[in-house]
């Protein structure tokens, strides 16, 4: 049984623990970690500013929606950016630990071999699709590599080939490649 850990619960956070839960199943755990109990849908703030939402309107409790998921979400009272949190939940005490090794004990190295980054506006490296992905799994074989572009963006089929250069941000891949 696998425990993953998601930092954060905007909107990268809270898609990537629902897509984690869809794919690991119910056998594995997935925690939530974020500083606030409340998710707050900021596109629509403006609604709010000129008087046509009230602000419950777009703010609504995060623990039962994961719970409905089976998600488990803890609060954290971490400062962020130098600022204190404060929440209207209990915070969660403890570590998190892989193996039984708190994290704070790991070297570098061994922390980032357990972890990914979900960026909340992803974008690719000036580099090739093939290099991109490779980023995520350096060790990967050009087999694997080709077989993960496929299975994702459908790629290496008439787009430019997995070794053709990208733009910054997905702009040199088609419509279809980017939005996926």
């Amino acid at each position: 049984m696998a425990r993953v850990v998601v930092l954060g619960a905007g909107v990268a956070g809270h898609t990537a623990a629902l897509h984690l839960r869809r794919k690991l199943g119910r056998d594995h755990d997935v925690i939530v970690v974020s500083p606030n109990a409340n998710w707050n849908w900021i596109p629509s703030n403006i609604w709010v500013g000129v008087g046509l939402m009230k602000p419950a309107q777009v703010v609504f409790p995060l623990a039962p929606v994961y719970a409905r998921a089976g998600i488990e979400v803890a609060i954290s009272l971490a400062p962020v950016h130098g600022r204190s949190r404060t929440a209207s939940t209990t915070p969660i005490a403890g570590a998190i630990t892989i193996g039984g090794t708190d994290l704070r004990h790991m070297q570098h190295e061994e922390r980032a071999a357990h972890m990914a980054l979900v960026p909340q506006d992803p974008s690719l490296f000036h580099l090739s699709l093939s290099d991109n992905i490779r980023y995520g799994r350096p060790d990967a074989s050009d087999g694997e590599v080709r077989e993960a572009a496929i299975a994702l963006v459908g790629a290496g089929s008439g787009d430019g080939g997995l070794d053709s250069g990208r733009a910054v941000q997905g702009h040199a891949l088609t419509v279809v490649v980017e939005q996926r």
